[in-house]
């Protein structure tokens, strides 16, 4: 059992490393070129789901600091789990700014078998969510919620915690899409190595 865990998480993992490059290039330096680049990144990040929902729009405005995933793959075959990386932006005084990196994965056991892949937005609504979650003390429980944005229907995400998740599904066949156990870690952007 223990095997097939690793095993899966491992398809996973080579998945997501395989398409990191593509998702998330990482910032070396602080240039006024790569300031600019990463601000059309941040926009980009975000545009696949003001596409779908406008409204998330409130969600960003609201935030103190918020984490994109632009790409989460999850597959199970009994035990499941999923694994993404993500870029983690905070309020600055005009506009939100980059500030770091986070790695999300997720154990999941019971019937379950296939994959799919989804994006997701974590907003948290306060500092003290935002410090919980820099400090890794955040975990998604089981009771942990999140919406799935559809085309034309106005997003109803509730802030619990201090904390709301938004999931814009992409490909896959895999019936259910739980935030609860997932694990959240943050690596500031001044400790990131290249």
């Amino acid at each position: 059992m223990k095997l097939l865990t690793y095993v899966i998480l491992a398809l996973i993992f080579s998945s997501s490393c395989a398409h990191k490059k593509a998702t998330t290039p990482m910032m070396t330096t602080s240039t006024t070129s790569e300031y600019l680049d990463h601000e059309h990144e941040h926009m980009n990040l975000l545009q696949p789901f003001y596409a779908v929902d406008p409204g998330i729009k409130k969600y960003v405005k609201k935030s103190v600091g918020y984490i994109v995933f632009p790409r989460i793959e999850k597959g199970a075959i009994g035990i499941g789990g999923a694994y993404g990386r993500g870029k983690v932006y905070a309020r600055g005084a005009h506009t939100f700014g980059l500030i770091g990196y986070a790695e999300l994965t997720q154990i999941s056991a019971g019937l379950q078998l296939g994959g799919q892949s989804y994006s997701e937005i974590i907003f948290f609504e306060n500092k003290k969510a935002f410090n919980k979650f820099k400090r890794g003390e955040i975990q998604l429980g089981a009771q942990a919620s999140a919406v799935a944005l559809k085309k034309g229907v106005s997003t109803k995400a509730v802030f619990k915690n201090g904390v709301a998740v938004v999931i814009l599904k992409e490909e896959g066949l895999m019936g259910e899409l739980s935030v609860g156990g997932q694990k959240l870690s943050y690596q500031p952007l001044h400790m990131h190595k290249k």
